[in-house]
This record gives structure tokens, sequence and C-alpha cells, in this order.
């Protein structure tokens, strides 16, 4: 009955919603659209499918109708570093992923950071070490988008990529 009276293109709403799911505040989403914080803010949290706990919202394998991560390219590079430097505890009430960059790689440090945060979190921690900075992030949804995480050491049980993981490193190698 309503939706004749809606007065911004749904293009407008669809580009503030997914900036809003990628990661961005309510104000940041209204800026970048420009449009009322109070009409993007009704836009971004009166929809049942953003009304979830923590990273819920923003894990592509746990929402419905949502079939690949919002950025594919940071997925795909935050599974590399994982693969490489990384690992997944699940042991802890909430798993936490770390990836170990070497100090005498910044720009590694900081690409790490904005994967991670392009992909779940919404906050990122580094940790000092000797030698390297320990980058790492705490969300319940990290096992769901990191499924070779699994007993022992990488290293010595098989890694096979999900069938949903294959398009997505198709299309973003190296």
């Amino acid at each position: 009955m309503f939706e004749n009276l809606l007065v911004h293109p749904p293009e407008i709403r669809a580009r503030a919603r997914q900036l809003f799911l990628a990661g961005g505040t309510v104000a940041d989403t209204a800026r970048a659209v420009g449009l009322p914080y109070r009409t993007v803010w009704h836009w971004c949290n009166d929809r049942p499918e953003t009304k979830f706990q923590g990273t819920q919202h923003r894990c592509f394998r746990c929402r419905d109708g949502v079939d690949s991560p919002t950025d594919p390219q940071a997925y795909a590079y935050l599974l590399g570093l994982y693969l490489g430097d990384g690992h997944l505890v699940t042991t802890a009430r909430v798993p936490v992923l770390r990836i170990y960059c070497s100090d005498a790689w910044p720009g590694l440090i900081e690409a790490c950071d904005v994967a991670m945060r392009a992909v779940l979190a919404a906050k990122v921690q580094r940790v000092q070490k000797q030698g390297c900075v320990g980058v790492q992030s705490y969300g319940v949804h990290w096992p769901c988008l990191l499924p070779q995480h699994g007993p022992g050491k990488k290293h010595e049980r098989p890694i096979v990529l999900a069938d949903w993981q294959r398009p997505i490193l198709q299309s973003h190698p190296g």
C-alpha cells in the first residue's frame, strides 16, 4: 500500500544498504549517498535481515539470498594470508582469527587490517610480538568463512577449497 510513497529511487536505498552491510556506519553511509541520517538509519536498521547479533549480518555464508562476500577481492586476499601465516582459534568463547605479519613489511600489516575489516571484522587489533605483529579479530563467524580450519597444523593436513570459494578465487587470483 505504501510502496508508492517511496521518495528515493530503489537504487539509492540498495547502495546505502550495501555500504552499511559492508561495515560502514549509518553516518558514513548517509554522507556517501547524500541523504539525511534518519532516512538511512531506517533503511539499515528497520530491515529484518540486519537485526542480527555481532558479525552475523556481515557473514554472507549465514545470510539467506547472499552467495558471495561484499568484497570478494578482500576475501581472496585474506584467505591467502590465513592459509600462509594465520590461524583460527576456536577453543575460546569467541573465535579469533590471527595473522602474523613481519615488522619489515608495514604495508602488509595495514593491508591485512583493511582486508579483515572489509570481510567481517568490526574491530581489528594489532599485537606486537618479537619481529612481527599479530593482526587479529574476534568474530563468531570466522569459522563460516574459513572452512579450512581444522585440528592440527595446516601443513600436516590436506587443505581443500570449498565449492563456494572456487569462483571467488578464480575471479581474484594472486
